[in-house]
């Protein structure tokens, strides 16, 4: 390239370059503008829609923070419904979720004792577009995040306030609103006042099993901060029912992923035989040696079995393989803690092949160990009746019996064929429990066909069809 070739190519190019910068920058200090006022319109103009889109989003949240710092400023001006809804109304209607807990947090910081209820009842009202254009349940989440800001500050703040506000609502035990302010409230207590949380909590009915879940919950919350002092706590508030209120169970959803050594060690001495196995399992999951010398060691009892029982259902669900050939070497007076171990192995084996999961089921020895495993296949033939009438065939006595009700009573749909397999029961108790059962639910589908049936089939003895036939 010549050296006049190489000017004016970079003649054109600082021209390009000029004009480019020109245009976007608005003719740079044009129309009376500053350096840094064209830099500003620069970056905007190259931000694009996606910019200035979230910069309108931030201004939102600005103006709302901005308002609300008016209102609260030397409290001049007072909370009313109106401002309090207006305040949160505009936040809400903020669609980035982070800036809606930043705003709700910095908002409940700034309310006073008196504010809450007020502001939860604002909350509430934020949204009233329910099935209308435009709304979505998103809404109606964002919402149900202030509520439990408002509850957390408020309890933080007056806990016993917070209590009674809450226990004048209906408790929702699985999902309601309500429930998720109740658990606000408790978790915050617990931290702060868990004996209070605990004599407040016992003031509530017992319908819906709040106050037995509410308890839980508090134990929980407290063994997280302080193990010591919520067992002490524990045992002075229910001294005869440490198992039934679920004790052990909540200290070892606090304690035993941190230290499932203690935590079982824990539920061992409280004497909780339900929680005990959990417990044992978790710790087995670390250590499974050490695990199992030490629930050997444990008195013979329910305690010592259900500790045993978590170690190897621990054991099958980590190591199926080899679980399965201790269990075959079992023999018929083998201890019932390997009922759990059993069903952790066939359900291993059942999803990769259900015949070879049967062909293990055959090898069990212990009574009750063959029974557990024998329910628990009977739900993978559930996917498959026709292998499943003939899995049971090849199976005899009590077990068949066994293997039929667990069938035919886990599906629907296939009404005469369950029927027809339940007739061929051989213990007349639990051939008519079971026919009941299966009849009734097909009555209540196709009652035409299901009263047929009980007339005419062939299968069905004269005695079992009288019995059928007579009204519950």
């Amino acid at each position: 390239m010549t050296p006049r070739a190489r000017v004016f190519i970079g003649t054109v190019a600082a021209l390009l370059v000029w004009m480019l910068g020109y245009g976007m920058g608005g003719g740079f200090r044009h129309s009376g503008k500053g350096s840094a006022d064209s830099e500003d319109q620069a970056a905007a103009q190259a931000s694009g829609a996606a910019g200035r889109q979230a910069g309108a989003r931030n201004g939102v949240v600005r103006a709302a923070e901005d308002t609300l710092s008016d209102q609260i400023a030397a409290r001049r001006i007072p909370w009313t419904r109106e401002r309090l809804l207006e305040s949160i109304s505009a936040v809400h209607r903020e669609p980035d979720r982070l800036h809606v807990i930043r705003f709700g947090m910095k908002f409940m910081e700034k309310l006073g004792l008196e504010d809450f209820p007020l502001a939860i009842e604002a909350i509430e009202n934020a949204i009233q577009g329910a099935g209308k254009p435009g709304y979505s349940d998103e809404n109606d989440t964002l919402r149900e995040k202030l509520r439990e800001l408002a509850i957390m500050r408020w309890s933080e703040l007056k806990p016993d306030a917070a209590a009674e506000y809450l226990k004048q609502k209906p408790f929702a035990r699985f999902g309601g609103h309500t429930y998720e302010d109740f658990c606000a409230l408790c978790g915050v207590w617990a931290q702060s006042d868990p004996a209070s949380a605990i004599a407040w909590a016992k003031t509530l009915p017992k319908k819906d099993g709040q106050q037995q879940f509410l308890t839980e919950f508090i134990i929980t919350a407290a063994a997280r901060c302080d193990v010591d002092a919520t067992i002490a706590l524990a045992r002075s508030s229910f001294p005869d029912s440490i198992a039934e209120r679920g004790i052990g169970a909540a200290i070892s959803r606090a304690v035993g992923d941190r230290d499932p050594e203690r935590n079982a060690h824990t539920i061992a001495e409280l004497g909780d035989s339900t929680a005990i196995a959990d417990a044992a399992g978790m710790w087995a999951k670390k250590d499974h040696n050490a695990a199992l010398k030490w629930a050997e060691e444990l008195p013979d009892g329910e305690l010592r079995t259900n500790a045993l029982r978590g170690v190897w259902t621990q054991f099958a669900e980590q190591h199926p393989a080899e679980a399965a050939k201790w269990l075959t070497e079992q023999g018929p007076d083998a201890p019932s803690y390997i009922e759990g171990a059993v069903e952790v192995v066939v359900r291993e084996l059942a999803g990769k092949d259900h015949k070879e999961a049967a062909r293990w089921v055959a090898t069990l020895q212990q009574p009750d160990a063959r029974s557990s495993a024998i329910s628990e296949l009977a739900s993978y033939y559930v996917r498959d009746f026709d292998q499943g009438v003939k899995w049971v065939d090849s199976l005899s006595g009590k077990y068949r019996d066994q293997a039929i009700n667990n069938l035919v009573t886990m599906i629907s749909g296939r009404w005469e064929a369950q029927s027809e397999l339940a007739t061929t029961i051989e213990n007349a108790e639990i051939r008519r429990t079971t026919l009941r059962n299966v009849v009734d639910q097909w009555r209540g589908r196709d009652s035409d066909a299901a009263v047929e049936w009980l007339k005419t089939s062939p299968t069905l003895s004269e005695e079992d069809r009288q019995a059928l036939s007579k009204k519950k």
